[in-house]
């Protein structure tokens, strides 16, 4: 919210070619976020989960246990506490995203993003929606597609 409200922001936003987050902690989602609403393509390489702070984060449960009866689309909800759904959640924030392993040790998982859709502009305007929006509900659903 803070871009949309500084000019000065906003225009450094506006004016770049790439966003870079690498070990960002907690403005790893908000790189994500504003590199959706702006089209820029980003990388982030997530470090840090901060689970408490950042309790809107939920995604698709890993565990078999967990799956509807007979549809694997209908799997529980379960709130990011690691890494890995960490990187999975900023992962299903757009089907476009790509998500690579770095070579060198510790966290080194990079989410990033060329800044094209490919597949029109509806499921922008939907994702673009879900990420302004800070009812939790809409961005849990937003997620499980």
């Amino acid at each position: 919210q803070e871009v949309e409200n500084d000019v000065e922001i906003r225009a450094v936003v506006e004016r770049a070619t790439l966003l870079i987050g690498m070990h960002a902690d907690g403005a790893t989602e908000s790189i994500v976020d504003i590199a959706l609403k702006f089209r820029k393509p980003f990388v982030v390489v997530p470090c840090c989960v901060f689970p408490n702070l950042f309790r809107h984060r939920f995604v698709p449960s890993l565990d078999d246990d967990d799956v509807g009866e007979g549809d694997h689309a209908s799997r529980k909800m379960v709130p990011v506490r690691s890494h890995e759904q960490f990187c999975q959640y900023l992962a299903l924030k757009d089907s476009h995203f790509v998500v690579e392993t770095l070579p060198f040790e510790g966290r080194n998982m990079a989410i990033w993003w060329d800044g094209v859709h490919r597949d029109g502009d509806d499921q922008i305007s939907k994702r673009k929606q879900g990420a302004d929006d800070n009812d939790t509900n809409n961005r849990n659903e937003n997620i499980k597609h």
